[in-house]
């Protein structure tokens, strides 16, 4: 049996598993086989690496998605598990705070609204889920001549909008504690410079995780093209959701 290198750990072992961190000796390639097992895995499996992976994509997620699609996988949370686990904990939080704040707002006697958001406005973490593999073909088309596929492009943009959960989670803090404090009921409040601050977030982490050394000029012009790429997409996305009148002027 020949000797075989972790692509985790980089130990070297004999057998189907390394002996060092448990990863399989085989690490399927990113491609539409590894989501076909991956969807039915994370509905019906949960793995360990939920704190870990959160963390790592936090504080390092340039170095971190880099590793993953490099094999360094054992610690991780998978990828489809982990963004409707953290869209469903966005929503679920997210409908508590709200009710929290008009509770609270009416026993102090304001009249609280949230006002009358349609369905994508209220639960945004949906609308960014739908939009994953429509973000997927925009990154992998403005980067193409990268060395990542488009199922590679998916798996990044599935860990991004994971974490993007957790930004309107604390935007939901923000509104509550602006109503109880400021006492302003409520009624407005603007997502286009959230949604302008995510475009750039995943522009930076891209960025990040290709760690480009050399033509800086033409990397600056790739990464431009990546911005408006995906500005076209998202704003296209809420278009026709109903979010926005169309950029189009239909």
């Amino acid at each position: 049996m020949s000797t075989v290198i972790c692509k985790n750990c980089d130990h070297h072992f004999k057998g189907n598993f390394c002996t060092y961190c448990g990863q399989s000796a085989k690490v399927e390639a990113i491609g539409v086989k590894y989501f076909l097992h991956d969807i039915p895995h994370s509905v019906f499996h949960i793995d360990k690496g939920f704190g870990y992976t959160f963390k790592e994509l936090l504080l390092r997620p340039g170095k971190t998605l880099r590793e993953y699609l490099a094999g360094k996988r054992v610690k991780h949370f998978r990828p489809f598990a982990y963004v409707v686990l953290m869209a469903t904990l966005y929503i679920l939080l997210s409908g508590v705070i709200r009710k929290a704040a008009v509770f609270f707002g009416t026993q102090m006697g304001m009249t609280v609204t949230y006002g009358k958001l349609g369905f994508f406005w209220q639960y945004l973490s949906v609308f960014f889920f739908i939009m994953i593999p429509f973000a997927s073909f925009a990154t992998w088309l403005a980067l193409r001549k990268e060395k990542y596929n488009y199922w590679e492009h998916f798996l990044v943009n599935t860990y991004l909008t994971a974490q993007m959960s957790l930004l309107l989670l604390l935007i939901e803090i923000y509104r509550a504690a602006k109503i109880l404090i400021l006492k302003d009921g409520g009624r407005e409040f603007s997502y286009v410079w959230f949604i302008t601050g995510f475009l750039f977030y995943i522009v930076f982490v891209f960025k990040k995780m290709l760690n480009p050394k050399a033509h800086r000029l033409a990397y600056t012009a790739k990464f431009f093209l990546l911005a408006f790429s995906l500005a076209l997409v998202y704003l296209t996305g809420m278009s026709l959701a109903g979010m926005m009148t169309p950029w189009w002027g239909g």
